[in-house]
């Protein structure tokens, strides 16, 4: 969702505290306690504000098809 909040496609202002809400409730179903879920959502809407900004995303990077020994 912060990828497409970034690339325009969703509105930031009416997107991020659900899109942090979901992560919430995706890290509680998938086993993860409710008081470390609520931390993540809490950091997330203290500090994830920034990565919905276009130009911060990262590059990917690749690791070589094949490796030599």
């Amino acid at each position: 969702l912060y990828q497409l909040i970034r690339e325009k496609l969703l509105d930031q202002h009416t997107t991020l505290e659900p899109a942090d809400r979901l992560l919430q409730k995706m890290c509680k179903a998938d086993g993860m306690s409710s008081l470390r879920a609520w931390w993540i959502y809490k950091v997330l809407r203290i500090a994830g504000g920034f990565a919905s900004v276009l130009g911060n995303e990262r590059a990917i990077i690749k690791a070589p098809k094949k490796c030599d020994k």
